[in-house]
């Protein structure tokens, strides 16, 4: 081939091009971003309208059916499937491959968009979302935990502090609190108290919504500088909403003590979280799309770390499951795989043929070759995942008995055919140049085939229980053991062998 050619008539350009490989693929190592799976973009989109209280045929005819036509105008549509039940819309766009879903989506919002307008006054906002293939699953997920402080607390502290830490981690795309117990002002109003002073129900809720508000005050100029005045007027204190004047009567205010109990109180819980029995708020963390999972993982540790110092001794951030820590495990046993299979081949060259030049020879070919394919991958997008790493070791297994075999034996026999050439003077460059067809009729035998030949290069092969072998490999490889009897058997002709 050319590439055999060149590089034996420019040994220096050959061994520039392989260092330059080297460092490319280095280079590109250190930039590819490690995942779990290959990131695979799905042209599905999803769109979900609530629509509460409405028929499955309210929803069809007012939702779905304008939602159909809308969608159906957006370029790269393939097909249009609609679900309408009880309360809720659900439109599913399937575009054609190779269309730019991201542009696809922003395209959809823009013509649902026109027709929102048209909907039911009780119909909610449409939401457009991408369909993942990825785990629902968190990246990450943390438990925040102490003996002594009050989940309200607790829940206070994670929203104020360890929250807005977390979301500062480059490669974070979302946050989720689970368990949090949030205060609320509970008003029970007493019916009878209204009714003696002929109060409505409005009344009360107008006076507390007007009572608990900033209210803008407008704008003071000053030369070149605006500043914009605000009056703040919501409450903080749970005691001040017994104060609130509900309505004058009789020449006096009528507070909202008077008619109704105002009540320090917790939301009504919609998650519960326990830690090993133990009542406990937890953090889901999951990454952007494009970041990389390993980095994420070790930024919201570096997070905890700092957060202990700024946190109270009694509370407590536990990393309570990682997918990092899973992905880093699994990549790093792919890659000790693949380091054992090279030293491997390497040791089977070395054993079969003898030479450390030729072992010298595989022990660079084999990283150098594994090092190119990073180029290839970062030059694609490609990420460093189970897919990719798996590929490079079935490839590594699926050719490595017989590639070491066939490597081994092609080897030997260009050398030994090079000895020969140079013993009859040819140069040695010729001697490299040798043309290597002519072993390869024969690379899909085993490895005992091209392992030796006689000192005239005849092909005199023998038929040993379907394994295709020289006498003189045979007799080398049994010498090598000792087994004289057996060496003296092969050596002679045998009765029925096949001649070449």
């Amino acid at each position: 081939m050319w590439v055999t050619r060149v590089s034996i008539n420019n040994p220096v350009f050959a061994t520039m091009v392989m260092v330059g490989i080297v460092v490319l693929g280095l280079f590109s190592y250190a930039r590819l971003r490690v995942e779990q799976m290959p990131d695979v973009s799905l042209p599905f989109v999803d769109i979900e309208t609530a629509y509460p209280g409405a028929s499955p045929e309210v929803v069809e005819s007012d939702v779905s059916k304008p939602i159909e036509y809308a969608v159906n105008t957006v370029s790269g549509v393939k097909r249009i499937y609609s679900n309408s039940r009880e309360g809720r819309s659900q439109v599913f766009v399937e575009f054609r491959l190779g269309t730019e879903v991201t542009r696809a989506i922003q395209d959809a919002r823009d013509k649902i968009a026109l027709v929102r307008p048209n909907f039911p006054r009780d119909v909610k906002d449409p939401q457009v979302i991408r369909v993942e293939i990825e785990d629902n699953r968190p990246t990450i997920s943390l438990a925040v935990l102490s003996p002594t402080v009050e989940l309200r607390e607790l829940t206070s502290l994670t929203d104020q502090t360890i929250v807005k830490a977390i979301e500062n981690i480059p490669g974070v795309a979302q946050v989720i609190v689970n368990g949090r117990v949030t205060r609320q002002i509970l008003i029970q109003i007493k019916p009878s108290a209204l009714t003696s002073l002929g109060i409505g129900v409005d009344q009360v809720m107008t006076a507390v919504q007007n009572a608990n508000q900033d209210v803008p005050a407008g704008r003071i100029t000053r030369g070149h500088n605006d500043s914009i005045v605000r009056v703040e007027g919501k409450i903080k204190d749970p005691a001040q909403f017994s104060r609130i004047i509900v309505a004058q009567q009789g020449g006096g205010p009528v507070y909202l003590s008077q008619v109704a109990d105002v009540i320090d109180g917790e939301k009504e819980l919609d998650s519960i979280s326990r830690i090993n029995g133990r009542p406990s708020i937890t953090i889901d963390i999951r990454k952007a799309q494009d970041a990389n999972i390993i980095e994420t993982g070790r930024g919201v540790r570096e997070a905890i770390e700092s957060l202990k110092a700024r946190l109270p001794q009694d509370v407590e951030v536990r990393l309570v499951y990682s997918q990092a820590d899973q992905v880093e495990a699994s990549v790093a046993q792919v890659k000790a795989t693949i380091v054992e299979g090279a030293l491997l081949t390497v040791l089977i060259v070395f054993l079969f043929l003898h030479s450390w030049r030729s072992t010298i020879i595989t022990g660079l070919t084999l990283p150098i070759a594994v090092i190119a394919t990073f180029i290839a991958l970062y030059a694609f997008g490609f990420t460093l995942n189970m897919m990719t790493l798996r590929r490079d070791r079935r490839a590594r297994e699926h050719r490595a008995p017989p590639g070491e075999g066939q490597d081994a034996s092609c080897g030997g026999a260009r050398r030994h055919r090079r000895d020969r050439a140079r013993g009859h003077g040819h140069h040695l460059r010729h001697c490299r140049g040798v043309r290597a067809d002519r072993v390869h009729e024969g690379h899909r035998r085993p490895v005992l085939l091209p392992v030796r030949l006689d000192s005239s290069g005849r092909r005199a092969g023998v038929s040993v229980r379907q394994f295709h072998a020289r006498s003189d490999a045979l007799l080398g490889l049994a010498r090598s053991r000792g087994l004289a009897l057996f060496a003296r058997a092969l050596a002679r002709p045998l009765h029925g062998s096949r001649r070449t």
